[in-house]
């Protein structure tokens, strides 16, 4: 097999890294290649640092195709001074891959050199094919300036629509240095449509915390006029305000409608990104419907957006991305199969307080269950116990964070150790990832039989089971009652979260 041949079985393999011995192969084939190998090509010898010496040297004497071919590596390699006099070139896709290369530069000093090359370029460029690669460009690394310089430029239909998409850029890019966050705390004067989105399993939780109703599995349906109310539920994972439920052909439409209530529920600029749910990025579309409802304030940015705009089947929801969501801001350290919180918030739900509480979690990884039942109201003492020093010194840092008192951690095996007079167990125990495959039934057995006697007449166990036909029968043989079971996703597998008294 030729070198030749050699390299192209290599481009075969997606997870091919080109070295050093591979640079003379593949200029070969550069020089040969199609348009799709070409680009192929490209990519290899974009992660070669002696590549772009290579291509300086030669796209001066290259003929075309190569010499626009030897720009593209050259753009890849950010060899600005190089693409600037390329930006010259008598041949167009020379130009054209310049204008591109010089429209990717990162550097702020070089991106203002590279902006003012590609407007004299612009001013004398007569290839509407180069005219919108240029244009493009200044949309990338451009200033108001440039801004300027392109708005009244004389254009076909085409590179129009380019030159507005750039202008619409460089607004974007320059408008993000003002002030902009989501008004959490702002009460507005009407009721809000927000569905609230929680675990598949919890929603039942949910609706009882926040006083909404069950749309479906993992989602809720409630009111409200200040965001900030919406935290007094903690087992929600995502907030997301209803513009319109079902689906429809005029998203523009909905959006262009909801822009008050976006500004009302934002200090400063609205900023905002489209997810399109089910239907990869639609980037045309996205483009056409920033378009469409684009205002001064309400600016298409998906780098530093305060809104996800969701489109789909379900409707068209506006969910909040940049707000202060401080729930769970107790929750600075974690180990691994720790509970979300969200799952530990739920336990707490189901559980209850009782002022009178001996609360024990036997298996407390980083504490969250614990704190989770502290907020909910009055206790008698908390105690977590675990085998795990890690989990111990963990769950300590997050019991300080959350202020929380009368709380005392120990290193115990919860098959053996039985604190005395517990009215609640609460507690998240290990799935399986942490106990040799084929041995959990028989751990979860033994753990059981251990904590069902450390609970006093009256008491309560609430926790998430993976084996519920095995831990039943265990928990209903030493007189425990099963009050209330909730199938919950716990991504990836099922764990039934069950709520038992004695």
């Amino acid at each position: 097999m030729t070198s030749f041949e050699a390299i192209r079985e290599k481009l075969k393999d997606p997870g091919f890294t080109a070295g050093k011995r591979d640079v003379g192969p593949l200029f070969e084939l550069l020089a040969a290649a199609d348009e799709d190998e070409a680009a192929k090509v490209i990519r290899a010898l974009s992660v070669v640092p002696r590549a772009a010496e290579r291509a300086e040297a030669e796209w001066a004497k290259a003929e075309p195709p190569m010499r626009h071919r030897l720009v593209m590596v050259l753009a890849r390699a950010g060899a600005s001074s190089v693409l600037s006099a390329a930006l010259g070139d008598a041949d167009p896709r020379t130009r054209k891959a310049a204008a591109r290369g010089l429209g990717r530069m990162q550097n702020a000093t070089i991106r203002e050199d590279a902006a003012k090359t590609l407007r004299e370029r612009l001013a004398v460029e007569d290839r509407p094919e180069v005219k919108r690669a240029i244009v493009e460009a200044l949309g990338k690394i451009g200033s108001e300036e440039d801004a300027r310089a392109i708005a009244h430029e004389d254009s076909d239909a085409q590179t129009e629509r380019v030159r507005r998409e750039a202008v619409r850029r460089i607004e974007r890019t320059e408008s993000r240095g003002e002030p902009s966050r989501i008004a959490a705390e702002r009460e507005i004067d009407h009721d809000v449509d927000v569905e609230l989105r929680c675990r598949e399993g919890l929603e039942a939780i949910l609706a009882g915390e926040i006083g909404g109703t069950v749309l479906s599995a993992g989602r809720v349906s409630t009111k409200t006029r200040c965001l900030r109310k919406l935290t007094v539920a903690r087992t929600w994972s995502t907030v997301a305000i209803v513009l319109h439920r079902g689906k429809t052909t005029n998203a523009e439409d909905v959006i262009a409608k909801s822009v008050s209530l976006l500004r009302e529920l934002t200090e400063g600029a609205v900023r905002w990104r489209v997810e399109w749910i089910g239907a990869g990025h639609k980037r045309a579309a996205t483009r056409e419907l920033a378009e469409k409802v684009a205002t001064k304030d309400f600016v298409n940015d998906p780098v530093a957006s305060d809104w996800e705009i969701e489109i789909g089947a379900q409707g068209i929801f506006a969910i909040p991305k940049s707000w202060d969501d401080a729930r769970f801001a107790y929750r600075v350290a974690d180990v691994p199969a720790a509970s979300h919180p969200t799952i530990a918030a739920a336990l707490a739900r189901v559980a209850g307080p009782r002022e009178d509480d001996v609360v024990w979690d036997p298996f407390t990884g980083s504490g969250v269950e614990l704190v989770e039942r502290a907020r909910l109201g009055p206790y008698k003492s908390l105690l977590g116990t675990d085998t795990d020093d890690r989990a111990l010194a963990a769950a300590k840092k997050n019991i300080e964070a959350a202020r929380v008192r009368d709380v005392k951690l120990e290193r115990a095996d919860a098959r053996m150790h039985r604190p005395k007079n517990v009215t609640l167990v609460i507690t998240n125990p290990p799935m399986g990832r942490r106990i040799q495959e084929g041995k959990l039934d028989d751990f979860l057995k033994s753990a059981l039989e251990n904590i069902s006697r450390a609970i006093v007449p009256g008491g309560r166990f609430v926790w998430l089971t993976p084996r519920p036909k095995t831990t039943n029968t265990v928990l209903e043989r030493a007189g425990m009652k099963r009050d209330r079971d909730f199938i919950v996703d716990m991504r990836g597998f099922v764990a039934h979260l069950q709520h038992w008294s004695r």
